[in-house]
């Protein structure tokens, strides 16, 4: 309770004994106890349904992926997070144990929304190549979004050995899972993997073109490996 919410009920408190000297004393603590419980609980409730949304882990995760996306890994500074969240040191150390482990699950959430969540987007396709095409126009609708996440995530494993050994796992899981889409679309081993190469390529390149592709353009580069439908 605040001292704001303290001054207040003494002054009530002296208002309420100067109304009533000849009130039963005895009643007059039953009363003032109950209603000392009642702001206390409104006070509670109050304050709980008043939460920072900033101050939790999503919310810490998601300020993580943005700021690699827009700064790069170097921006990874508790105090600066924490005054972009408006929330103290003491919320960043009630999820995390430490700034290596803000960032080790940093990645693991970047893991979690940018590989898995494509492969479980992919996967609500009945075929293997509707399965292909639903990942290339995730792949088409990341790329005209713009951001750098994958360059500067890429950028970062060269200057972290941990964090390059957990990047290269992402990298192989993504490679994995093309090749087992591509391998039920074509029979030839060679060019199974000639085509897992050309796509893995393709995907790591956009990023990297001297200027914004438009929707058009990408659309033409994945376009073997795309179904109309899922082109409109």
């Amino acid at each position: 309770m605040s001292v704001d919410n303290v001054t207040y009920l003494k002054v009530c408190c002296n208002v309420f004994l100067s109304l009533t000297e000849h009130f039963d004393q005895t009643i007059f603590f039953y009363v003032l106890a109950a209603g000392l419980i009642g702001s206390f609980f409104r006070t509670l409730i109050f304050e709980n349904t008043m939460t920072n949304d900033n101050n939790s882990q999503l919310a810490w995760l998601k300020k993580g992926i943005q700021t690699l996306d827009t700064k790069g890994w170097r921006a990874l500074k508790i105090n600066e997070l924490c005054q972009e969240l408006n929330v103290t040191k003491g919320s960043f150390y009630h999820w995390f144990k430490s700034k290596r482990d803000f960032e080790i699950q940093v990645l693991q959430y970047w893991k979690q929304r940018f590989t898995q969540g494509f492969i479980d987007q992919a996967e609500q396709g009945r075929s293997s190549r509707e399965k292909l095409s639903l990942l290339g126009k995730q792949c088409i609708d990341g790329a005209i979004n713009g951001n750098r996440l994958e360059f500067e995530i890429n950028a970062w494993s060269f200057q972290d050995d941990e964090v390059k050994l957990f990047v290269t796992s992402v990298y192989e899981q993504r490679y994995q899972y093309l090749t087992k889409l591509l391998d039920h679309i074509y029979e030839d081993p060679i060019l199974v993997k000639k085509h897992a190469l050309i796509l893995y390529s393709l995907v790591t390149g956009v990023d990297l073109f001297y200027r914004q592709l438009t929707k058009q353009e990408l659309e033409l580069i994945f376009s073997d490996y795309l179904i109309e439908s899922h082109t409109s």
